[in-house]
């Protein structure tokens, strides 16, 4: 059954419990034949596979939103804080392999 938004439903799909709302939206031809191909594919209707699909991508935003962020100069200055630590590493690691072999 079709509603118009903030009309519920009181059906439930498999894997949600709550009440929901029809929303009409409008995609491009490839997208919704991407949606029907992938339905088909797993033998769900195409309500199913938007629904799993849009759970996947909020439940992902903070992970996404965090990975997006601005570089600080902060973050700068400990990149370049490590870099120059793992310098005087490197270096200390040759003077040791030189010793090691010449011995």
């Amino acid at each position: 059954m079709t509603n118009n938004l903030g009309s519920s439903d009181q059906s439930t799909p498999k894997n949600i419990s709550e009440q929901k709302v029809a929303i009409k939206i409008q995609l491009p031809m490839s997208l919704a034949k991407a949606i029907k191909r992938r339905a088909s594919r797993l033998g769900q209707d195409h309500n199913e596979v938007i629904l799993e699909a849009l759970q996947r991508l909020l439940e992902d935003e903070p992970a996404q939103l965090a990975s997006s962020r601005l570089v600080t100069v902060e973050d700068l200055t400990e990149l370049v804080t490590r870099i120059s630590a793992l310098e005087v590493v490197s270096s200390r690691m040759e003077d040791l392999e030189g010793k090691w072999i010449a011995s």
